[in-house]
């Protein structure tokens, strides 16, 4: 996910007919894609098999529950860049801070404004966005650090 780039997010709500409309609502006003599941443990396999940017998860599904996939996804290390912003009718402060122990980025609520879920989406693309900045820039910084270190024992060996 780079500047410009496409933001892939799985949207994972058993309430399949509104898929539709979380689709036009999202990718109206960002270059995006849009994915469904309807379950846990399919959104479990879908990322297995494809990676994404961001996941928007009820906690209300059938099977696995929203806050079990939460939990599973934070002990998996190759999704530690997923975004997951909890879809939820539930306000209670108790709950979201259990959900945000564990791992969960942000909450929308259930039949809120498009508006605000847009919002808090590219919140969280802009977050991960400058996590993989930072990431890449470490690399880099390693790398020149590395050089120079060959370049000074070459010089050293050289002197002696």
């Amino acid at each position: 996910m780079t500047q410009g780039s496409i933001t892939k997010i799985l949207m994972v709500d058993d309430a399949a007919r509104h898929h539709p409309t979380y689709r036009a609502s999202i990718t109206e006003v960002m270059h995006a894609t849009v994915d469904f599941a309807t379950t846990g443990e399919d959104a479990m396999q879908r990322l297995a098999q494809e990676p994404y940017d961001l996941m928007i998860l009820d906690l209300g599904l059938p099977g696995k529950s929203g806050e079990e996939v939460t939990a599973e996804i934070r002990r998996t290390p190759k999704y530690d860049t997923l975004a997951i912003i909890i879809l939820t009718g539930n306000s209670d402060p108790r709950t979201q801070q259990r959900l945000l122990d564990l791992g969960a980025d942000d909450f929308v609520e259930k039949g809120g404004s498009p508006d605000i879920l847009i919002a808090r989406i590219r919140t969280q693309v802009r977050n991960r966005l400058t996590l993989k900045r930072m990431a890449a820039m470490s690399v880099d910084m390693e790398t020149f650090v590395g050089a120079v270190l060959h370049d000074l024992r070459n010089l050293e060996a050289n002197i002696s």
